[in-house]
């Protein structure tokens, strides 16, 4: 029996208890089978690729809680301190999840090529709609781990070697090419990948090859322009109010381009970021049933790149005392302290893990992920989406590629200006004129908590910098740490997996 979730729509159906014999011989079941598919984005969201992604980065960060909390094993304190192997958990939790995804999606395009029930119109966008799919997965392990197997039938039963970044990266680059004009099209189509999902991801290839040292065919810059400028003629819009991208109806918002759909009612691939970041008592504040896990918050110095005046400082980070809904009265910790969010993040002497400058901290250091919208019910999973792509990314990633390329300064300077005046409410705060740097400090402003750290701060040169100088404990430095190792148990479970220079070969 299959259990799929269908993405289709906004309604989220859910088929249930579907025959496994002759499957994809309704369209429900493909519907279903598309879901399933599309729901594969949600493991990409508040797991193993936060710790990858934003806590490698410069972003935010899981510090061991006074007590031992978030130790766990030491993994969390190897990836800040740009310390991780092949045995490090999060990383192998996400070279498993990506592969996981990859697998589902080429047993979806076996299920559908062979389906008769379809027009070939539909037949062919919805094929490509599931290797939209597939390809951000490949995307996501060419930018992780560079080297990695390139499996693309779910009838090849071989053991797969790794094939090199070059390689990987230019099949995803012509397999996005390929299908872009075949996806579907951005009107009744959110959760699904889009024609604008395609030329997303191809403005994010060709961004980050020069940082990942691969080479395409043409102007990488000018590519990215013209990916982006298309997206840009799609019907998208930034919406007037920079908090409806994360409110609890999410899904109707016109900025989103890419989307992992999630709900309160989810059972498994939740959203879970209340839980990964809020304190154990801050369902108090909000009157509601879950019990968070005390552990995400963001790092200092990264706050403090954040104006106080800018709406995305509080609409980003939960600050500050926190009180009983109930009682008016101040939340106190398990340690008698008063539950006040503080930016610093302080290491408690004496507490050092692993002969390391790595100790606990109080319960209450650090602010908290406030971008995403908390509901009054909110239990073991959020409801609100999490927009892979969104239409902000391609006005900063456009002005970026021009002035990378020599292209038009006053072009970016107001592609910048239109993110920072949407966020604002107003032009007060525009620059006169951009470069590079206030290019990197607008995506930091605007993609807080949204999974872009690392990659920015490789493309930007900075990835070997945290932002939590006050802890002392300093990130390791070496150009082959910009790519993960692959985990031990991968190669355990395929040998011929080739471990990345610069780490232990198997």
């Amino acid at each position: 029996m299959l259990s799929m979730p269908s993405c289709m729509d906004l309604d989220e159906t859910v088929y249930d208890k579907l025959a496994a014999d002759n499957f994809g011989q309704t369209q429900t079941e493909i519907d279903a089978l598309v879901g399933t598919v599309n729901n594969s984005l949600r493991s990409y969201f508040s797991g193993d690729f936060y710790a990858l992604d934003d806590q490698a980065g410069s972003m935010s960060v899981k510090p061991t809680r006074q007590g031992g909390d978030w130790y766990d094993g030491g993994q969390y304190r190897e990836i800040y301190m740009h310390d991780y192997t092949a045995q490090t958990s999060c990383i192998r939790g996400a070279w498993g999840t990506a592969s996981e995804a990859i697998g589902t999606c080429n047993a979806a395009l076996a299920v559908v090529e062979n389906s008769e029930i379809m027009t070939d119109a539909v037949k062919a966008q919805t094929l490509a709609s599931i290797r939209g799919v597939r390809a951000f997965w490949f995307y996501k392990m060419v930018d992780l781990w560079g080297n990695v197997p390139l499996v693309t039938s779910s009838e090849d039963k071989e053991l797969p070697d790794c094939k090199s970044r070059q390689e990987v990266y230019d099949w995803v680059v012509n397999e996005v090419e390929a299908i872009a004009d075949q996806c579907p099209d951005r009107e009744n189509n959110y959760g699904q990948f889009t024609k604008g999902a395609a030329q997303s991801l191809l403005a994010k290839l060709y961004l980050n090859a020069e940082a990942w040292g691969v080479t395409c065919s043409g102007n990488a810059y000018e590519k990215v322009i013209n990916a982006c400028d298309k997206v840009l003629a799609m019907g998208y819009i930034l919406e007037t109010n920079w908090k409806d991208n994360f409110s609890l109806t999410n899904e109707n918002s016109r900025e989103a381009i890419l989307a992992a759909i999630f709900s309160e009612s989810d059972t498994n691939k939740r959203n879970q970021l209340h839980l990964n970041s809020l304190h154990y008592k801050q369902n108090l504040v909000y009157g509601a049933p879950f019990g968070a896990w005390n552990g995400l918050c963001a790092q200092p110095d990264y706050v403090k790149l954040f104006p106080e005046d800018d709406p995305r400082y509080e609409g980003s980070f939960l600050i500050g005392q926190q009180y009983d809904l109930s009682t008016g009265e101040k939340i106190l910790t398990a340690y008698n302290m008063e539950l006040n969010y503080t930016a610093e993040i302080a290491m408690m002497p004496g507490t050092g893990y692993d002969g390391t400058k790595w100790g606990a901290v109080l319960q209450q250091a650090g602010f908290r992920a406030n971008k995403w919208t908390y509901s009054s019910s909110l239990n073991d999973g959020m409801g609100n989406d999490y927009h892979v792509f969104r239409l902000a990314d391609i006005y900063l990633m456009k002005a970026e590629a021009l002035l990378r390329s020599g292209g038009s300064a006053s072009e970016a300077t107001n592609l910048v200006n239109a993110v920072r005046a949407r966020a604002y409410g107003n032009t007060n705060h525009n620059y006169a004129s951009v470069t590079l740097k206030e290019v990197q400090l607008e995506r930091r402003l605007e993609f807080a908590w949204e999974l872009t750290s690392r990659q920015d701060d490789i493309r930007f040169g900075c990835y070997d910098k945290g932002m939590w100088a006050s802890s002392d404990c300093e990130r390791k430095s070496s150009d082959h740490l910009k790519l993960f190792p692959v985990s031990q148990t991968a190669w355990q479970s395929n040998p011929n997996l080739k471990q990345n220079p610069g780490y232990p070969s198997f």
